[in-house]
């Protein structure tokens, strides 16, 4: 054979990352393939720690595979994330501005903007009355015409927001959706403490698109050094302002199979490449620095934006420390319980039956005859009542004038080793107990989990009112604030807020009966439907009548106002029983009192009347 001889190529492919192409011949041109050894969990762990990384409590990718071997884990992390993230979610206006007080805070937030001087959302009709009344002294207080101008805009633009949150979260990612984000994210959040996705932005600035990303796969890094940026806080409750502050952020990688990708934190607006985690932040103008950036790296890919949330751990603020980190050997436990009693099928050494022959031998080729019928001929429904039949012969007589006929007796005996079986799993109890601890581990009710027997409606409803009330609802609104303190702002929603959906767990048969006493008496029909609506997951059209908006009693009264007149309001009714009283003041004719009279009687008249009946339902006839 000839000498082999060689050419090394040095190939950049990521900024200061490079790869060898290596070529060998021997006479051709043969290149020989790089290597498609993955790399292993130990080296997985080493290239974190290379590119300075955070170490996690327990290494998320060992949680990861316990959490696919377990037999309790499953069920529990199913529990959470259904009753969590799986009722979907809504949208909830920040405060009803249709009522008294809802129109009382628009007043105050007209005021307030104007102390703040946000001429961003002033209106001329009232800002030169506020400059008028500021030179005379006066406190500025808009007119009713302007509060009610600005609820107008107000219903105007929270239609407008309304569609642009539906349009985000129904399409933000095209091909799983918004709902499986954000259980997959739960899920990571329950096996790994911690959960993420991607959140990619259009040419406006605006996210429109999200990806989720495997928790395991991703690092967190130191926070960098603080810089300014501004931040949209909420300066009255109808509106947004940009505050400036010094903010801390912190980059994240990503390992997949030896390579890794960036990724900057949420709201970051420095420009970060993707395959070498420097920022480019040198000049004020973010259209620079994104110049800079393709100067320096002209196949690069600027990061994107990473949404983190993790559970509270005492020793971190970024990751989260897993609710059944103190049943790790638990679960340990009850795998290596699994295993065993797999083994077991598989190398017992005790078999189920033993024949004893005293006084004799089977004939020759019995044995394996009878080894052949054992395995073969005596299974199946067809042979259950069929018997076996052991052949056997006396020995020889080991000396003469001793032939008797107890020596010559052959004795067969069957002779079971079921008992020394083990007939039930080993350490059962064992298993048992482990499952009960991840189960409490999680504060869940049996019932949740499959594992309550003896239990009735009561119970049952108990059950999942306490889990909702001190397990669910909590995570839910977390959940909720962190959606409404980022995503929402940034996708330019102000007056709506995101709200996850409870799971139904009220009974109607009970409810229903209070609400329709409530609506007899104090409740307004539009509240009354707002309850139903969410008690039983339906949408319900808004009813715009005067009758919806006040107890149904007073409406039967003939009122539309939110409450009866005062007392010492009240005119003279006179005698209660004379009807005629009623349409005595009627102008223009109709003595008679019928009924076009009274509907064209002026406003006084038919307060007198709707007083009278109000009278009658409330003081007796």
């Amino acid at each position: 054979m000839g000498t082999e001889t060689g050419t090394a190529e040095v190939i950049p492919i990521r900024g200061d990352v490079r790869i060898t192409k290596e070529r060998l011949f021997n006479g051709r041109d043969e290149a020989v393939p790089r290597s498609n050894v993955l790399a292993t969990a130990e080296e997985f762990g080493r290239k974190f720690t290379e590119l300075g990384a955070i170490e996690p409590p327990f290494d998320p990718l060992a949680l990861v595979r316990l959490f696919e071997i377990s037999n309790s884990l499953r069920q529990v992390v199913d529990t959470m994330t259904t009753n969590i993230h799986g009722g979907g979610h809504t949208f909830e206006r920040i405060f009803n501005w249709g009522t008294a007080e809802g129109r009382q805070r628009v007043r105050m937030a007209m005021i307030l903007e104007h102390e703040l001087k946000d001429e961003g959302f002033s209106f001329p009709s009232y800002q030169e009355k506020a400059e008028a009344g500021e030179e005379a002294g006066e406190l500025y207080e808009p007119s009713e015409e302007e509060v009610t101008a600005r609820i107008a805009l107000l219903e105007q633009q929270a239609w407008r927001e309304l569609e642009t949150a539906r349009n985000f979260f129904d399409f933000c990612d095209p091909k799983l959706g918004w709902q499986v984000i954000r259980e997959r994210q739960g899920d990571d959040r329950e096996v790994s403490g911690y959960g993420c996705f991607e959140v990619r932005r259009n040419a406006k600035g605006k996210p429109k698109r999200v990806r989720w990303i495997p928790g395991w796969t991703m690092r967190a890094l130191p926070l960098g050094d603080p810089i300014k940026v501004d931040v949209r806080t909420r300066t009255t409750p109808i509106t947004w302002g940009v505050e400036s502050d010094w903010v801390e952020f912190r980059r994240f990688v990503q390992i997949v199979d030896g390579y890794e990708v960036f990724f900057k934190e949420f709201g970051d607006p420095r420009v970060l490449s993707s395959q070498t985690g420097k920022f480019y932040d040198e000049y004020e103008e973010h259209a620079d620095n994104v110049a800079a950036f393709k100067k320096a790296e002209p196949c690069g890919i600027a990061a994107t934006e990473l949404w983190w949330s993790s559970l509270d751990n005492p020793e971190s603020e970024i990751y989260g420390l897993i609710r059944w980190s103190g049943e790790i050997l638990s679960v340990l436990g009850s795998r290596e319980m699994e295993e065993i009693n797999l083994l077991f099928f598989d190398n017992k050494t005790i078999p189920p039956m033993v024949f004893m022959i005293s006084g004799g031998h089977v004939a020759k080729g019995a044995k394996e005859e009878l080894k052949q019928v054992l395995r073969d001929e005596i299974k199946g429904s067809g042979n259950f009542h069929g018997c076996l039949i052991i052949e056997a012969e006396p020995s020889a007589s080991s000396a003469v004038g001793q032939n008797t006929a107890s020596q010559n007796q052959v004795k067969i005996d069957f002779k079971p080793l079921t008992d020394a079986i083990f007939k039930d799993q080993l350490w059962g109890e064992y298993d048992e107990a482990n499952q009960r601890k991840v189960k409490n581990a999680f504060r869940l009710p049996d019932i949740l989990v499959g594992q309550m027997k003896d239990f009735n409606k009561g119970t049952a409803l108990a059950a999942l009112r306490y889990a909702n009330m001190q397990i669910f609802a909590p995570e839910r609104k977390r959940f909720d604030d962190q959606i409404n303190r980022t995503l929402m702002p940034a996708i330019g929603v102000s007056l709506w807020k995101f709200a996850s959906v409870a799971l139904v767990i009220n009974d109607p048969s009970e409810i229903i009966p209070l609400i329709v006493k409530l609506v007899e008496t104090t409740m307004r029909p539009e509240e009354a439907r707002e309850i139903i609506a969410k008690m039983l997951a339906i949408d319900l059209a808004k009813v715009e009548a005067p009758w919806a908006k006040v107890p149904m009693k007073y409406a039967l009264a003939g009122f539309t106002d939110e409450a009866p007149p005062a007392d010492g309001d009240e005119p003279d009714l006179g005698d209660e029983d004379d009807d005629a009283d009623d349409i005595d003041d009627a102008p223009d004719g109709d003595a008679d009192g019928d009924a076009d009279a009274t509907e064209e009687a002026p406003t006084e008249m038919r307060l007198r009347m709707s007083n009278k009946k109000f009278k009658r339902l409330f003081e007796g006839d």
